[in-house]
């Protein structure tokens, strides 16, 4: 075989696996948004939530958070990122923020991170209930 055959296989056996590994990706991270659109955040009720310190953490496959909540008199009065894996989704640790704001998970994803914004979600939701 010649090294141009060679390499045309190895090429196409690179691109097949580029193109399968993409496919999985999507359908793995579809399947992953889903649970988070579909999630109430609204069903934590903060007047059972006593004051202290709370961490909670949340592994959505491409993107993972931990966090630190702190509660005073059923106020969520700061989060903290602890960790924050998500490739280009930093812009996503602004909900933070919202959060506070508004005492409530029940807040809008951030605009072009709505899925480290729902992993941020999900991990203060894990701190405030376990």
């Amino acid at each position: 075989m010649t090294k141009s055959k060679k390499a045309l296989i190895i090429i196409g056996s690179l691109f097949a696996v580029i193109i399968i590994g993409g496919i999985i990706l999507f359908v793995k991270m579809g399947n992953t948004t889903s649970v988070y659109k579909n999630f109430n955040f609204g069903n934590l009720d903060l007047a059972t939530v006593e004051d202290g310190t709370y961490t909670g953490s949340e592994d959505g496959g491409l993107v993972k958070a931990s966090v630190e909540v702190n509660v005073k008199d059923h106020v969520i009065t700061q989060v903290t990122i602890l960790s924050h894996e998500c490739g280009l989704g930093k812009p996503a640790e602004a909900i933070v923020e919202d959060i506070v704001q508004n005492n409530s998970l029940q807040v809008d994803a951030i605009s072009g991170a709505t899925y480290s914004s729902d992993v941020i979600r999900m991990a203060a939701y894990h701190a405030l209930t376990n």
